[in-house]
C-alpha cells in the first residue's frame, strides 16, 4: 500500500496543479454567473425559453468545433 502512495508521489508534477486549479475555479464560476442569471431571468423569461436559449447558444458556440474537427 505504501508502494502506491510513493509510485504517485514520485509521478507527480506540480506544474498540472495550477491548470486544474484554474479550470475548477472557471467552472465554479460559470455555473454560478448561469444560476444567477437563471434566477433573474424567470421573473421576464419563460422557463422553456431560457432551456431553448442555453441549448441554442450551445450549439452555436460549438458547432465550428465539430465541422473543423
Amino acid at each position: 500500500m505504501f508502494d502506491l502512495f510513493n509510485n504517485i508521489k514520485n509521478n507527480y508534477h506540480e506544474s498540472t496543479v495550477p491548470v486544474a486549479s484554474s479550470a475548477d475555479l472557471v467552472n465554479q464560476c460559470l455555473w454560478l454567473i448561469s444560476s444567477i442569471v437563471n434566477k433573474l431571468a424567470v421573473i421576464t423569461i419563460d422557463p422553456a425559453a431560457i432551456y431553448f436559449y442555453r441549448w441554442l447558444l450551445a450549439l452555436i458556440i460549438l458547432t465550428p468545433f465539430v465541422l473543423l474537427g
